[in-house]
Protein backbone atom coordinates (compact mmCIF):
# COMPACT_ATOMS: atom_id res chain seq x y z
CA UNK A 1 0.00 0.00 0.00
CA UNK A 2 1.14 3.52 -0.76
CA UNK A 3 2.09 5.73 2.14
CA UNK A 4 -1.09 7.72 2.85
CA UNK A 5 0.87 10.78 3.90
CA UNK A 6 1.87 11.57 0.29
CA UNK A 7 -0.14 14.02 -1.82
CA UNK A 8 -0.20 14.63 -5.56
CA UNK A 9 -0.66 18.33 -6.33
CA UNK A 10 -1.29 19.70 -9.83
CA UNK A 11 -1.31 23.38 -10.76
CA UNK A 12 -4.25 24.11 -13.05
CA UNK A 13 -4.48 27.88 -12.98
CA UNK A 14 -2.03 30.23 -14.62
CA UNK A 15 -3.18 33.67 -13.64
CA UNK A 16 -0.86 36.53 -14.59
CA UNK A 17 -2.02 38.91 -11.85
CA UNK A 18 -1.40 36.52 -8.98
CA UNK A 19 -0.69 38.23 -5.67
CA UNK A 20 2.97 37.92 -4.59
CA UNK A 21 2.33 35.66 -1.58
CA UNK A 22 0.53 33.08 -3.74
CA UNK A 23 3.13 33.24 -6.52
CA UNK A 24 5.94 32.75 -4.00
CA UNK A 25 4.15 29.82 -2.37
CA UNK A 26 3.67 28.15 -5.77
CA UNK A 27 7.40 28.56 -6.44
CA UNK A 28 8.24 27.02 -3.04
CA UNK A 29 6.05 24.04 -3.92
CA UNK A 30 7.81 23.68 -7.28
CA UNK A 31 4.66 24.58 -9.22
CA UNK A 32 6.00 27.44 -11.29
CA UNK A 33 4.03 26.52 -14.44
CA UNK A 34 0.58 25.29 -15.37
CA UNK A 35 0.12 21.49 -15.66
CA UNK A 36 3.07 20.81 -13.38
CA UNK A 37 2.62 18.17 -10.68
CA UNK A 38 4.51 17.56 -7.45
CA UNK A 39 4.43 14.81 -4.86
CA UNK A 40 4.83 16.01 -1.27
CA UNK A 41 4.36 14.69 2.24
CA UNK A 42 1.25 15.68 4.12
CA UNK A 43 3.05 17.71 6.78
CA UNK A 44 1.57 20.76 8.55
CA UNK A 45 3.90 23.10 6.65
CA UNK A 46 2.82 21.75 3.24
CA UNK A 47 -0.84 21.80 4.28
CA UNK A 48 -0.44 25.47 5.25
CA UNK A 49 1.06 26.26 1.84
CA UNK A 50 -1.81 24.41 0.15
CA UNK A 51 -4.35 26.54 1.99
CA UNK A 52 -2.70 29.66 0.53
CA UNK A 53 -2.84 28.38 -3.08
CA UNK A 54 -6.01 26.26 -2.97
CA UNK A 55 -7.59 28.26 -5.81
CA UNK A 56 -4.73 27.49 -8.19
CA UNK A 57 -4.17 23.78 -7.51
CA UNK A 58 -5.94 20.45 -7.12
CA UNK A 59 -4.70 17.73 -4.79
CA UNK A 60 -5.44 14.17 -3.74
CA UNK A 61 -3.83 11.48 -1.62
CA UNK A 62 -1.59 9.12 -3.52
CA UNK A 63 -3.29 5.75 -4.07
CA UNK A 64 -2.71 2.68 -6.24
CA UNK A 65 -4.76 3.99 -9.17
CA UNK A 66 -2.88 7.30 -9.22
CA UNK A 67 0.40 5.38 -9.03
CA UNK A 68 -0.64 3.30 -12.06
CA UNK A 69 -1.45 6.46 -14.05
CA UNK A 70 1.87 8.05 -13.09
CA UNK A 71 3.68 4.85 -14.07
CA UNK A 72 1.98 4.97 -17.48
CA UNK A 73 3.07 8.59 -17.91
CA UNK A 74 6.75 7.88 -17.22
CA UNK A 75 6.81 4.40 -18.81
CA UNK A 76 7.74 2.48 -15.67
CA UNK A 77 6.21 -0.30 -13.60
CA UNK A 78 3.96 0.90 -10.75
CA UNK A 79 6.13 -0.84 -8.11
CA UNK A 80 9.23 0.95 -9.40
CA UNK A 81 7.41 4.29 -9.33
CA UNK A 82 6.18 3.62 -5.79
CA UNK A 83 9.71 2.86 -4.61
CA UNK A 84 11.14 5.93 -6.39
CA UNK A 85 8.52 8.17 -4.75
CA UNK A 86 9.23 6.71 -1.31
CA UNK A 87 12.97 7.28 -1.83
CA UNK A 88 12.35 10.84 -3.06
CA UNK A 89 13.72 10.23 -6.57
CA UNK A 90 10.45 11.29 -8.20
CA UNK A 91 9.07 14.59 -6.98
CA UNK A 92 8.00 16.62 -10.03
CA UNK A 93 6.21 15.75 -13.26
CA UNK A 94 5.26 17.80 -16.28
CA UNK A 95 1.82 16.87 -17.57
CA UNK A 96 0.06 17.86 -20.76
CA UNK A 97 -3.22 19.74 -20.87
CA UNK A 98 -6.16 17.40 -20.25
CA UNK A 99 -8.04 15.96 -23.21
CA UNK A 100 -11.42 17.67 -23.51
CA UNK A 101 -10.10 20.65 -21.56
CA UNK A 102 -10.46 21.91 -18.03
CA UNK A 103 -14.20 22.62 -18.12
CA UNK A 104 -15.26 19.97 -15.61
CA UNK A 105 -12.46 21.02 -13.23
CA UNK A 106 -12.77 24.80 -13.34
CA UNK A 107 -14.96 24.90 -10.24
CA UNK A 108 -13.13 22.04 -8.51
CA UNK A 109 -10.07 23.22 -6.67
CA UNK A 110 -8.37 22.04 -3.52
CA UNK A 111 -8.85 18.39 -2.51
CA UNK A 112 -10.69 16.69 -5.38
CA UNK A 113 -10.16 13.12 -4.14
CA UNK A 114 -11.54 10.60 -6.66
CA UNK A 115 -11.78 13.30 -9.34
CA UNK A 116 -7.98 13.22 -9.53
CA UNK A 117 -8.18 9.81 -11.24
CA UNK A 118 -10.21 11.23 -14.12
CA UNK A 119 -8.07 14.37 -14.41
CA UNK A 120 -4.78 12.47 -14.34
CA UNK A 121 -6.06 9.95 -16.90
CA UNK A 122 -6.88 12.84 -19.22
CA UNK A 123 -3.45 14.43 -18.66
CA UNK A 124 -1.30 11.32 -19.33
Amino acid sequence: MVETSKLLIIRLASEPGLEPKRAETLRYLGLDKRNKAVIVSSTPSYMGMLRVVENEVVRASLDEQILALLAKKIHMEPQVVKQAIEEGRIRQLHLRSPKKGYESFRSSRGNIGEGMHELLARMT
